[in-house]
Formats: C-alpha cells, sequence, structure tokens
C-alpha cells in the first residue's frame, strides 16, 4: 500500500511539474503559435490575431467582419494597382466587438514600416441591424484572446493539467486536424486553410452554397448596440490614422422595399459615428448566385467586389 501511494505521489509531482511548465511557458510566449483545432472561427481569430501583431508595410490596412474575410482577394487588389496599394486582410467575424476590428488594426499599424498606412472598415449591413444575443456574446469573448488562456468550454481539467496548451501549442503544430463541412471539402485541414490565408494576405474563399428566399419586408435598421459600439471604434486607433468606412454587397432577393435609403442612413450614421475619413462608393447588392451565404460573397462574387473596391480606393475622397 505504501509502494502504490509513493507511486502515486511520484506521478502527481510529475504532473505538476509538467503543468507549471507548460503554464510558464505559455506565460512567457515561449511556446509555438497558438493553433487550434478545425473549428473555422478560433483558427480564423487565431491567425488575424497573429499577423496584426507582425511588422509589415501595408500601406492599407483592411478590417471588419466576415464579410470583409470572404470578400476580398488582396492579391488581385494589389496586382489592380501594381504602384500604390500594398495590403493585409484582417477581417474576422460579425459577432466580435466591433472595437476588436480597430484593435487588429491599431496593432498592424502600430508594428508597421508604413508610418500612417489607411484603415478600411468593411462591414455588412447584418451586423449593424442584427442584436447579438447573450450566448453569441459570451462565445465572441471567448474566443478573443484564447491564446493566452483557457477556453471556458474547456474541461477544466483540461485547463489546470495544462492539456489544453500541449494540444493548441505543440500537438497541433505537429498532426494537421480536419476543418467541418464544405471548408473540408476545399481545404482539407487547418495547416491548408492557414496556407491559403498566408498567400492571400489573410482573405478566405466561403465554398458554401446559398439557398435564398426573397424578402421584400426587409428593414435596415442600426441597433443600440452597434451604435453604441460605433461611438467608440476611434478610441482604438492611432490618433493620426485615415479611417475609410464602406458596406459590403448584400443579395439582391434581401433588399427590402427601403433598401437604398435605409442603406444611405446607415452608410452616413455609422461614417458620422465612427469619424471616418472617407464613405467608399460600393455596390449596394449583388444576384444571389453571387453569394455563398447571405453575406459572405463566394468566388466569383469576391473577384467582382475586390474590383469594385480598388475603384472606390482610387476615387475616395478625403474628407
Amino acid at each position: 500500500m505504501r509502494s502504490v501511494l509513493l507511486q502515486l505521489a511520484r506521478v502527481s509531482a510529475c504532473l505538476f511539474i509538467l503543468s507549471a511548465l507548460l503554464h510558464a511557458l505559455r506565460y512567457f510566449h515561449a511556446l509555438p503559435p497558438y493553433f487550434p483545432g478545425g473549428d473555422l472561427e478560433p483558427l480564423v481569430v487565431a491567425y488575424q490575431s497573429n499577423a496584426a501583431a507582425q511588422s509589415g508595410s501595408e500601406n492599407l490596412l483592411l478590417t471588419g467582419d466576415s464579410s470583409c474575410l470572404m470578400g476580398v482577394s488582396v492579391p488581385r487588389l494589389e496586382a489592380a494597382d501594381t504602384n500604390e496599394i500594398t495590403a493585409i486582410n484582417l477581417g474576422t467575424l460579425s459577432y466580435l466587438p466591433l472595437q476588436f476590428f480597430g484593435k487588429l488594426a491599431a496593432q498592424r499599424a502600430a508594428a508597421s514600416r508604413n508610418p500612417n498606412p489607411v484603415i478600411v472598415l468593411l462591414i455588412n449591413p447584418e451586423m449593424l441591424t442584427v442584436d447579438i444575443d447573450a450566448t453569441t456574446a459570451a462565445q465572441a469573448s471567448d474566443l478573443i484572446g484564447r491564446e493566452s488562456r483557457c477556453s471556458s468550454q474547456e474541461p477544466l481539467w483540461n485547463c489546470l493539467l495544462g492539456l489544453s496548451i500541449l494540444r493548441d501549442h505543440i500537438l497541433s503544430h505537429l498532426h494537421p486536424l480536419p476543418l467541418a463541412g464544405a471548408y473540408r471539402r476545399k481545404y482539407a485541414f487547418n495547416r491548408d486553410l492557414y496556407q491559403f490565408m498566408r498567400l492571400e494576405k489573410g482573405g478566405i474563399i466561403d465554398p458554401n452554397t446559398i439557398r435564398l428566399q426573397t424578402e421584400k419586408n426587409r428593414r435596415w435598421k442600426m441597433t443600440p448596440e452597434f451604435k453604441a459600439q460605433a461611438q467608440h471604434f476611434r478610441d482604438a486607433l492611432p490618433s493620426q490614422a485615415r479611417l475609410f468606412f464602406g458596406l459590403t454587397p448584400i443579395p439582391n432577393e434581401l433588399r427590402g422595399k427601403n433598401f437604398d435609403e435605409e442603406r444611405k442612413q446607415l452608410l452616413e450614421e455609422t461614417a458620422r459615428l465612427i469619424n471616418a475619413n472617407a464613405i467608399l462608393d460600393l455596390p449596394a447588392s449583388y444576384p444571389g448566385s453571387r453569394f455563398a451565404t447571405t453575406t459572405h460573397l463566394n468566388e466569383h462574387g469576391r473577384k467582382l467586389f475586390t474590383s469594385a473596391l480598388w475603384n472606390a480606393l482610387k476615387n475616395a475622397p478625403i474628407q
């Protein structure tokens, strides 16, 4: 009996030392970068958070929701103007706080070798007009900063023993994990998705196929929650930053009766709240065949919108 207890004590001591070592290595940033498994959302947030902290020389920083992430091809944008535009896409997810988009752009600007890059905020009208429920808000909070703390959805023992650190900082780099659904069919593994994002300078192509129903009575009105976030968006940015703002397109089938007027109000009010230097003249909508989801363009729609963005940037007035 005594020998069994002794063995248990030795095992417990080893686990304690290993756990303490893993937590210490993460605290001092001595581990490989955080690299989550096959779920798209944490992969995107982790990649863009890491990209924002890296040094670059871009003169254009794109930030925003997933319509920015999925809707702009940076290589195509740069190829349209080989003499002027160098860019990076820091788009993430629509249910994350607006301030997080600003934080990513501000971090990249601070690390940039370009003294004053233009920051372009691109978001879909749906982000301005749809309330975020408490569950989704909690999920968003859980995603941000997960590389430095344990997820609230993680089993307690995984956190205490450092097993989640071992998995997400070491084992995941050694053994790729498959993505889910349509993303698995297009990209296969998490490592392949990251490789695509590197080549695209932050962008992703949404491989889903849309199923649309016409909504003639759809209304587009800014929520109080978004308005409150927008009022403080500029706080995260460098004081001298030039900020351009644009709304990404929606499917024609979702326009509603007064969409043009309502969209104009959304554009102008948001630009005022975030103190934008310019409003980008972008397409309000495309046919549903150009979309992968109600907010994400498909590969063809992405090409169209990237060209439209280049034209808008070229003609953007500085207020």
